[in-house]
């Protein structure tokens, strides 16, 4: 698995989020993305891929949950 890098905070605002990234695939640094987001009003949940065969998004997928179970971790390092 590759180092999971956090583009930002998780209490950054969506939009600086989505710069950023489209800053980075601008300069052509991004191979593939894979996107979810909830609807704010109905709570649907949005999802996309781009350049991304179902292996590339599993992939992208595991990272996002080692991101969170680092961050659960984190969150109850004193109980470890």
């Amino acid at each position: 698995m590759a180092k999971i890098t956090r583009i930002s905070t998780p209490q950054a605002q969506i939009v600086d989020v989505i710069e950023q990234i489209l800053d980075l695939a601008k300069k052509g640094e991004i191979k593939n993305i894979t996107l979810a987001a909830e609807h704010s009003t109905n709570g649907e949940v949005l999802t996309g891929y781009a350049n991304a065969d179902v292996n590339e998004r599993q992939y992208l997928m595991s990272h996002i949950q080692s991101d969170i179970t680092m961050a659960i971790v984190a969150a109850n390092i004193e109980e470890v």
